[in-house]
């Protein structure tokens, strides 16, 4: 797989079925039985953070002498480009929090927050501040995040035809359009899972909390 490889492909072609001396590219196509998807596995071993060195040294292309010396944490950034809380707020056109008594009710989480980031609002990072602001009334997570679920959701939907332009008897008949417009959640679960009618059967919304029951 190397460029020793590459180059012998380049001048050859493909001499082999093997992808061991021939290399990938140009094979062909083999889902091996599966669709194509990242394994937890490969996710769980893929994360290669505690190879990234201690210290780093930055020197000049020009003359070589070192300019200057830093620890990890004084040269890792904004490593998908999301600025942080208050700034993707403004972004949104909401009003940054001026204090982390106005970000968080939690007396301790406000103290934490505090020692983290150097008292200063303006640090916290963007999960950290969704995951402590106060939710609005009914909310499972943060105003925040609502904005932008709303957002990409709607796209989302607008970009699926068979939810847009093809949401149409022509295409799923009309009882399958009847079928879709007179059931939700609750009825789809029901109908698979009928012993959960005393748990949220009374529910107008699948998705407030459920009765307990049982024990």
């Amino acid at each position: 797989m190397g460029s020793g490889r590459g180059g012998a492909l380049q001048r050859k072609g493909r001499f082999s079925d093997s992808d061991i001396i021939s290399g990938i590219p140009g094979s062909e196509t083999d889902h091996h039985g599966v669709p194509f998807s990242m394994t937890e596995e490969f996710v769980s071993v893929y994360r290669m953070h505690p190879l990234m060195p201690d210290e780093f040294v930055f020197r000049s292309v020009a003359d070589h002498p070192q300019l200057v010396q830093k620890t990890l944490p004084g040269v890792f950034g904004r490593e998908r480009g999301v600025p942080r809380y208050n700034e993707f707020r403004k972004l949104l056109h909401m009003n940054p929090v001026e204090s982390f008594e106005e970000l968080t009710e939690d007396a301790g989480w406000r103290e934490e927050l505090r020692k983290v980031y150097d008292n200063n609002i303006n640090r916290v990072d963007l999960m950290v501040g969704m995951y402590a602001e106060k939710l609005p009334p009914g909310f499972g997570f943060s105003d925040t995040a609502f904005r932008i679920f709303v957002l990409m959701a709607s796209r989302r939907l607008k970009s699926n035809r068979f939810l847009s332009e093809d949401f149409r008897p022509e295409i799923y008949t009309q009882t399958g359009i009847d079928w879709v417009e007179n059931n939700n959640m609750s009825t789809v679960l029901l109908r698979h899972f009928p012993k959960l009618e005393p748990s949220m059967g009374y529910l107008e919304n699948t998705f407030e909390p459920w009765k307990a029951i049982g024990g």
